[in-house]
């Protein structure tokens, strides 16, 4: 507390006045950080021409989205602390990829159900993808190993990604 009165201004009295504790705190530091970066959460899936070029506006959010230093930060930050205090965790996923995922997820069986997906479990398919796009250019960047401006790298990834998807889901 006293690093986060520090970094604002303010003062701890101030701070416990606002948050009864230390994860009250941590809620609020995701929720504004969701806000401000969580495009994956809110990418407009509908409006693309077709399947692929949804799933890449997906891939390219997710990419923007964790690739931002903020989310980056919280991200190791969480990592970090899980194991010590878990409900870290829990707030991170349900206030961030807990909510995109399951958003996704059924984007993904409205699209099977209209017979352009395979038929399958939506939130497996949601998870398969998402996994693949972060499995390179993200999990370098989470261990320090890429910067934020490795853009271009997540791009490519995401398109391996979106065609590796569909020769599994696509009919």
């Amino acid at each position: 507390m006293n690093a986060v009165a520090a970094a604002v201004g303010g003062s701890k009295t101030t701070l416990w006045g606002l948050f009864p504790s230390k994860l009250a705190l941590f809620e609020a530091v995701v929720e504004a950080i969701v806000r401000d970066y969580g495009a994956a959460l809110t990418v407009d899936l509908d409006s693309a021409a077709d399947v692929a070029a949804a799933l890449e506006r997906m891939g390219d959010s997710i990419m923007e989205t964790i690739m931002s230093e903020q989310v980056t930060g919280i991200h190791r930050l969480v990592m970090g602390e899980a194991a010590r205090v878990p409900e870290l965790g829990r707030v991170m996923f349900e206030r961030g990829p807990g909510p995109g995922m399951a958003r996704f997820a059924g984007w993904l069986e409205r699209q099977m159900q209209a017979g352009r997906l395979k038929p399958g479990d939506p939130v497996v398919a949601a998870q398969q993808f998402s996994g693949m796009c972060r499995a390179g250019v993200v999990d370098r960047r989470l261990l320090g190993l890429a910067g934020p401006d490795d853009v271009e790298q997540g791009r490519r990834e995401v398109r391996a990604a979106v065609a590796t998807f569909l020769a599994a889901w696509a009919r």
